[in-house]
């Protein structure tokens, strides 16, 4: 039986798809078989490789099935598990990488017990342990590689493809001039609810592009060439017949995102513009996880103890180079807010004369107060070493949104909206706003900040906690601090 409208017409959206999973599910199948051959044929070269190097006239008594079948469940099982063969993962993000590792870090034990487990139960089995241990960490090094450079040429086939963007308020405005700030690689085109509209995005601004007509007459003619459709506008001002045809194109031949969906997956922000004041009770949150956020004290607590007593000879010895090059105090106190809105006192070594700390407010670029040590201690991050103090006292955690100035607090939540938000967490030596955006100088800086912070809130977990070590440890290798 057709499924047929109230209005009696059939509804071929159903077939349409049935016909694109049916599709999408034959391309994802060959995708994932092709990647699960390629870490096969990765896994076995670098064992086998591993074995005829250090075996070359005895090759043949190292190879163990047991041995083999183990090293292939433990590593392509829990890598599968994270999507690591699926189409739809971003093999490109940070967050991927996160997981790669935890899960190379698990198959390491897993693979070690279980080979451990069968020798013991078999004597005439001999394992090359050291050359298990080889391939278990170059693999995940390799794997890590290729997939990067798979989702680099992906990402490149998808840049010659155009984005339709359906509004014309002040949000489809804000949200071209971002387009624009961050030099998008697609061809946009905007598209007004009103289908007969023809004027510029912005008034009076010859620059800024034309609306574009009837969005799915243009859609029918050229759909191949279109990566997807963004709703840059209120779904409430969206007439429901309109609404009923996204659905079914969004179902049947490009997806139909959100504002707050585009932001999260291409550049993990939400956008402030974008947030209503019941933003906190929507799907998503995983920010009430009693288990997690002891998981997290502990783990604050020892790693702080642990890289206290790594550095403490550099924590002796800085308070000693502050004091030669500018005389005053070694330490910088500031009463900063904490979670809840709790003020408590940040202690941070001095970077900058004494006598001039607090004014202005905020480090400008370049800032002639900061000393030619105090440059160096910023760039490393460890100027922010005395802070562990505060971690272990449970003012801050190692992540989070960065520790404001109470001064700053009360202007920023006067004049920035949703900015309370951001103290629902305890504030962090490093976090997600921190690693994404350079040190904020002013109140614009600290909205833009504040759209990272709220994306951390909203995606709360271990794995994000993991991608901001992995990044932050970056920028200590390579001196992008300030």
């Amino acid at each position: 039986m057709k499924p047929v409208t109230r209005s009696g017409k059939v509804d071929f959206s159903i077939k349409n798809l049935a016909r694109k999973q049916a599709t999408s599910h034959e391309d994802g199948l060959l995708y994932r078989l092709l990647l699960v051959l390629i870490d096969l044929l990765l896994l076995l070269g670098i064992y086998l490789g591993s074995l005829a190097v250090r075996y070359p006239s005895s090759f043949s008594n190292y190879l163990f099935w047991d041995v083999i079948i183990i090293l292939i469940m433990t590593t392509l099982v829990p890598l599968g598990l994270i999507g690591g063969h699926s189409k739809t993962t971003d093999l490109q993000s940070l967050r991927f990488m996160s997981e790669h590792v935890i899960v190379s870090a698990f198959t390491f034990l897993l693979a070690t017990f279980c080979i451990y487990v069968v020798s013991a139960f078999n004597v005439m089995m001999s394992p090359a342990r050291l050359n298990v241990s080889v391939t278990l960490i170059l693999f995940p090094l390799v794997s890590l590689l290729y997939r990067r450079r798979m989702a680099v040429r992906m990402n490149l086939t998808q840049k010659f493809k155009s984005i339709y963007i359906l509004g014309t308020g002040i949000v489809a405005q804000d949200f071209y001039r971002l387009l624009k700030q961050n030099n998008w690689q697609h061809t946009l085109r905007f598209f007004s609810l009103d289908s007969d509209c023809t004027d510029h995005l912005v008034p009076h601004d010859p620059e800024s592009p034309i609306l574009g007509g009837d969005l799915f007459a243009e859609l029918a003619k050229d759909e191949e060439n279109v990566s997807t459709i963004v709703l840059a506008e209120d779904t409430s001002l969206i007439p429901s017949n309109l609404m009923q045809k996204l659905v079914s194109v969004h179902f049947s031949k490009v997806t139909v995102q959100t504002l707050d969906t585009f932001f999260a997956r291409e550049w993990k922000m939400v956008p402030t513009g974008h947030v209503s004041l019941a933003w906190a009770f929507e799907k998503g949150f995983r920010l009430n996880s009693p288990t997690y956020e002891r998981f997290k004290r502990l783990t604050d607590i020892i790693l702080s103890v642990l890289v206290l007593i790594i550095f403490s000879p550099a924590m002796l010895l800085i308070p000693l180079l502050i004091r030669i090059e500018s005389s005053g105090s070694a330490l910088f106190r500031q009463t900063r807010v904490g979670r809840y809105g709790r003020n408590f006192m940040l202690m941070k070594f001095r970077t900058m004369l004494a006598d001039e700390n607090c004014d202005p407010e905020t480090t400008q670029a370049k800032d002639s107060r900061i000393t030619r040590f105090g440059k160096f201690l910023r760039k490393s991050r460890m100027d922010e070493l005395p802070q562990l103090w505060n971690v272990i006292r449970g003012d801050m955690s190692l992540i989070g949104p960065r520790a404001e100035w109470s001064k700053c607090v009360k202007e920023y939540e006067e004049k920035i909206p949703f900015y309370h938000f951001r103290h629902t967490v305890k504030p962090g030596i490093t976090g997600w706003a921190q690693v994404n955006y350079p040190y904020g100088e002013n109140e614009v800086d600290a909205e833009e900040k504040l759209k990272y912070d709220l994306y951390y809130i909203r995606h709360f977990s271990f794995g994000l906690d993991l991608s901001i070590c992995l990044k932050t440890i970056y920028v200590m290798l390579f001196a992008k601090g300030r």
